[in-house]
C-alpha cells in the first residue's frame, strides 16, 4: 500500500495469490479494499486454490485464518460478478500459463502443476496435515513458482512461495540445462532446509556468479533460514538477502520482494526491494516496515 502511495499507481494488471496459507494472504485483505476505496484497478486477481468452503478449510487450521480466506474470496466474487475485476485458478503446463508482462518481459507459471494438484487433492485434504499454528503444512503443495524472463537479454528470475522440495525435482526433470543467466532468486518457503532442492539450484546456478537468494523471513522458531542454504549459496558465490535482521555470517544488505508478512506484526522487518534494468543490473534498497 506504502508503494501504491508512493508511486501513484492508478492499476494493477495482476494479483497473484501464491497459496492459501495466512502468512502469504494476511494483508491482502487491505491491499484489495484500499485499492478500491481509491480508485486503484486491479484487472486480474489469479490465484491457486478451488474457492469451495472444504477446499480453503482444508489449507487452513485457526478460525481467524479461515474466515479471513473466506471474506478474500467473498469480496473477489463479487467485484467479478459485478465485472469490475477479472479472477480465475492458474496452473502449470498450459498454454495460459506463458503470457507477456512487456514487450520485453514474460512471465511463466512454473508450479502448482497438475502434479502438485493431485497431490494435494488425492493426499493432503482427508488427512488434513498440519503445520504451526494457523496452516496446513501440505498447501504448499498448491504454492506458485514464477519466472520472469527477459525476451532478448538472456536473464531470469524465479519467484517460489512456499513451493515443496518435489516440484523442484520436477522442474529440474522439465528442463535439465540452464543456458539463461538467473540473477535474482526467492528461497523457498521462507528458507527452509527440506524445502531447498540444492540439486535444482545448481542445475541453475552452476555458471553463474553473484546470484542474489532472498529469504522473507520474520522471527520464527523452525530454524528459517537454514545455515545449510545460506553455506550453499556463499558456496556458489551469490548473495543472501533477508526481510529480517540476520547475525549470521552473510551479505548484511537487504532487498525488496513484495510480499505480505504474517498477521501480527514483528519488530526488525525489513521491506526490500530490487529493481532491475533491462540488461539485468541489479539495484537495491531497503526500508523497514
Amino acid at each position: 500500500i506504502e508503494f501504491i502511495k508512493k508511486n501513484n499507481i492508478s492499476e494493477i494488471e495482476h494479483i497473484f495469490l501464491s497459496h492459501p496459507h495466512d502468512d502469504h494472504f494476511s494483508g491482502m485483505l487491505d491491499l484489495l479494499t484500499y485499492c478500491e476505496a481509491n480508485k486503484v484497478k486491479i484487472n486480474y486477481f489469479l490465484h491457486t486454490c478451488v474457492t469451495t468452503p472444504d477446499y480453503l478449510m482444508s489449507a487452513v487450521k485457526s478460525r481467524i485464518s479461515e474466515e479471513l480466506l473466506f471474506k478474500i474470496f467473498s469480496y473477489i466474487s463479487v467485484k467479478a460478478s459485478q465485472g469490475s475485476m477479472n479472477t480465475g485458478y492458474f496452473i502449470a503446463d498450459i498454454p495460459m500459463s506463458k503470457f507477456s508482462l512487456s514487450p520485453s518481459l514474460r512471465l511463466e507459471i512454473m508450479s502448482p502443476s497438475f502434479a502438485e494438484e493431485q497431490k494435494y487433492t488425492g493426499n493432503a485434504m482427508p488427512k488434513y496435515i498440519e503445520e504451526g499454528e494457523s496452516n496446513k503444512a501440505k498447501a504448499n503443495y498448491l504454492s506458485s513458482v514464477f519466472e520472469i524472463s527477459h525476451a532478448s537479454n538472456n536473464w531470469f528470475v524465479i519467484l517460489t512461495a512456499d513451493a515443496d522440495n518435489s516440484t523442484f525435482t520436477r522442474m529440474k526433470k522439465h528442463k535439465t540445462h540452464e543456458t539463461r543467466k538467473l540473477i535474482l532468486a526467492q528461497m523457498p518457503h521462507h528458507g527452509a532446509r527440506a524445502n531447498f532442492n540444492q540439486s535444482f539450484w545448481y542445475s541453475r546456478i552452476a555458471n553463474n556468479k553473484g546470484v542474489y537468494f532472498v529469504a522473507s523471513v520474520g522471527n520464527n522458531g523452525y530454524g528459517h533460514p537454514a545455515k545449510k542454504n545460506i553455506d550453499f549459496v556463499k558456496r556458489h558465490k551469490g548473495k543472501a538477502f533477508f526481510t529480517k535482521k540476520m547475525s549470521m555470517d552473510v551479505s548484511s544488505k537487504t532487498s525488496h520482494l513484495d510480499s505480505f508478512s504474517a498477521i501480527t506484526v514483528q519488530p526488525n522487518l525489513i521491506n526490500h526491494c530490487f529493481e532491475i534494468d533491462e540488461s539485468g543490473n541489479i539495484t537495491q534498497s531497503t526500508f523497514k516496515l
